[in-house]
């Protein structure tokens, strides 16, 4: 009897472990548009002649905003200081930005979720650049940093959001092949008291995994690794997961 429970519970933690390894990933956020509640935005850097003025006057009491970024090498600082207090949701979008610098997200205290979409080419992320972020509860990264950003100094950076109200982070086309290819979560799940209940981690080349997500979360009731993770290397972390 003993013998076919341990079977019949190691069959449902595999169907349940292979459900989450091959079902598309929630939470993975469609184009920006602009609607009755999200004001969308371009900054180009080029000629850009004050740091916070072109975000003062069209936020106003709109909920959510949407800056795309041109000819921003390095993302200005104090874009954010004049917003309005409404403000809730913050998409940036940059094809060409390689630093984003500490004090970007001044003025973002009451953001409740931040996407950062593109910024491929990052090479630079300050330690304390999301350290303003004292509300937020989503983190929508796309693309951000996938062909020259470290999982450590991503991580390193994180770790400002500790302390945080932060539920549900989305990863999702963050490492490229051109990129390391290997995970340890201790390196990128820096963070210290939050309670993530939600975590994509979708599209990103992986071939091995180590570490334990269930330290790193323990509150956390949903994982998705998506396409491009080594099947053998998924395993291994969302079994951590699951037996928690």
């Amino acid at each position: 009897m003993c013998r076919s429970s341990g079977m019949l519970y190691l069959s449902l933690a595999a169907a349940a472990i292979a459900a989450v390894v091959s079902h598309d990933c929630e939470f993975i956020p469609g184009p920006i548009t602009a609607s009755n509640d999200t004001r969308v935005v371009q900054v180009d850097c080029r000629g850009r002649p004050s740091g916070d003025a072109a975000l003062a006057d069209i936020t106003g009491d709109t909920t959510g905003v949407a800056v795309y970024l041109v000819n921003c090498t390095t993302v200005p600082v104090g874009l954010f200081v004049n917003v309005g207090a409404e403000l809730s949701t913050v998409a940036v979008l940059s094809d060409d930005s390689e630093a984003l610098l500490d004090g970007t997200f001044e003025g973002l205290a009451n953001v409740a979720e931040l996407r950062l979409d593109g910024f491929r080419q990052l090479r630079s992320l300050g330690a304390d650049a999301f350290r303003p972020l004292r509300s937020l509860e989503r983190l929508v990264l796309v693309g951000f940093g996938a062909h020259r950003l470290s999982y450590a100094r991503l991580g390193a950076a994180l770790k400002g959001l500790s302390g945080t109200p932060l539920g549900r982070i989305v990863m999702h086309e963050i490492h490229s092949a051109r990129n390391e290819q290997k995970l340890d979560v201790a390196d990128l799940f820096q963070l210290r008291n939050v309670s993530v209940r939600a975590l994509s981690f979708s599209n990103n080349i992986v071939t091995g995994i180590s570490g334990r997500l269930s330290l790193a979360f323990p509150d956390l009731n949903y994982i998705c690794v998506g396409a491009n993770a080594r099947y053998y290397a998924a395993m291994n972390a969302l079994l951590d997961v699951l037996l928690l």
